[in-house]
């Protein structure tokens, strides 16, 4: 065998053992059967827990500090269900991975007057769905530096004797410079004053640039 030979064979040998060492060692990366949803806090002591739109709620098995949220804020909950320990009121033990606040609000009552007065500026609406007793919205904005508003408000003059609650989805923009498409969420809850009317649906004024109306009809049962 000549010298070559006996040089190759053992860096070959040498170069086999790393590769099936380093094969050893690699784990799969674990995901987990992750969720993500928007929920609402709710404030239980020291603590908080969230309830889903379909009313199950969910108990951190690492608690959350309830200074942090407020009671009836709407997030973007990431987390894994660990096990089911009431299947009656529909409680669960979770995995938080991740809790994202998200806009919001309540809906505001202007007049007539100050609802001409409001931004009305165009978004991009991904979605728009009733829970939660809210209004929520999955939307796209152009977004540079200066924070925008967004706000959904009721005029009680615009209103008519049927079963349908008018809204207007109102954006300004503030002046903010033509940026980079930016996504987020927004949820806003119908307070008591409104809920009372017990009216079905909802028709919501907006000015989106992919809405081939000026209004979308949500169903609030």
């Amino acid at each position: 065998m000549s010298s070559r030979i006996k040089h190759i064979i053992p860096l070959f040998c040498l170069f086999l053992s790393g590769l099936l060492f380093s094969c050893r060692k690699e784990e799969p990366f674990d995901y987990e059967s992750f969720r993500l949803d928007m929920v609402t806090c709710r404030i239980d002591g020291s603590e908080i827990y969230f309830q889903t739109d379909n009313g199950s709620r969910l108990f951190p098995e690492q608690p959350v500090s309830a200074g942090k949220y407020a009671d009836e804020q709407r997030v973007m909950l990431n987390y894994v269900i660990q096990k089911e320990t009431d299947a009656l009121k529909k409680e669960y033990l979770v995995k938080v991975r991740s809790v994202t606040r998200i806009l919001s609000k309540e809906i505001v009552t202007l007049s007539q007057q100050e609802s001409e007065t409001a931004g009305n500026d165009s978004l991009y609406l991904g979605s728009i769905w009733y829970g939660g007793e809210c209004i929520n919205i999955r939307y796209k904005i152009e977004f540079n530096h200066i924070p925008h508003l967004l706000s959904m408000i009721y005029v009680p003059e615009e209103q008519l004797p049927d079963d349908t609650l008018r809204l207007k989805l109102i954006h300004d923009r503030n002046n903010d410079p033509a940026g980079f498409l930016t996504a987020g969420y927004a949820s806003f809850r119908i307070p008591p004053a409104l809920s009372a009317q017990n009216r079905p649906t909802a028709r919501i004024q907006i000015n989106g640039s992919n809405t081939p109306n000026n209004f979308l009809i949500v169903d609030l049962k």
